[in-house]
């Protein structure tokens, strides 16, 4: 039975460290983006970049790679709209409720510039990746779909002319407390 046991615990490693199954759209920055995920798989370590400003649509894997310098992200957290002029790369800090939050670039005259951060904290709620849409009006958005435990479909719609905006999905019961939304990890004692 040990053997099973351990068995179970590597293989519910490995499927943890896969990530979300994003929509990957055939596009310059997916092509940037998986090449930079690759090598940052070979190397775990990745190499501290310092980010001011904005970054060339060749050089749009280095956004990656400082992503992932600030921690609680994957390699493969990224995706970007279908012609590549949003990336969007996913970080999950925190403790109790899932935070996820969405740093997002947008091309600009051959530069990606960081357009936004937002952030879902939720509760019993699934995210779907796959219905992530992207919408052209106005200033844009980010609309991301989430599914409670009884099936209620929620979209949470960034506007991508607002830099910071915070969805909480929770039961009415149980809801998300200051603690958890600042990512405080409760010390056992």
């Amino acid at each position: 039975m040990k053997f099973f046991g351990t068995i179970s615990l590597l293989l519910g490693a490995a499927l943890a460290a896969s990530g979300y199954d994003f929509v990957r759209y055939e596009n310059e920055a997916s092509r940037v983006l998986s090449e930079t995920e690759a090598e940052c798989r070979r190397t775990p370590d990745p190499v501290i970049m310092q980010f001011s400003g904005a970054v060339t649509a060749a050089q749009v894997g280095n956004l990656l790679k400082m992503h992932l310098a600030r921690g609680f992200a994957l390699p493969g957290d990224w995706f970007t709209n279908e012609d590549g002029s949003i990336v969007v790369l996913l970080r999950e800090p925190g403790c109790g409720a899932i935070i996820r939050e969405f740093c997002v670039y947008r091309l600009s005259d051959g530069m990606y510039h960081h357009t936004g951060t937002y952030r879902v904290l939720s509760r019993a709620h699934n995210w779907k990746p796959e219905a992530t849409r992207f919408e052209t009006e106005g200033g844009g958005a980010m609309v991301l779909r989430f599914v409670s435990s009884r099936g209620i479909t929620y979209d949470c719609r960034f506007h991508l002319d607002v830099p910071v905006e915070v969805f909480r999905l929770a039961p009415p019961h149980a809801p998300i407390t200051p603690a958890e939304e600042s990512g405080a990890c409760p010390v056992n004692r």
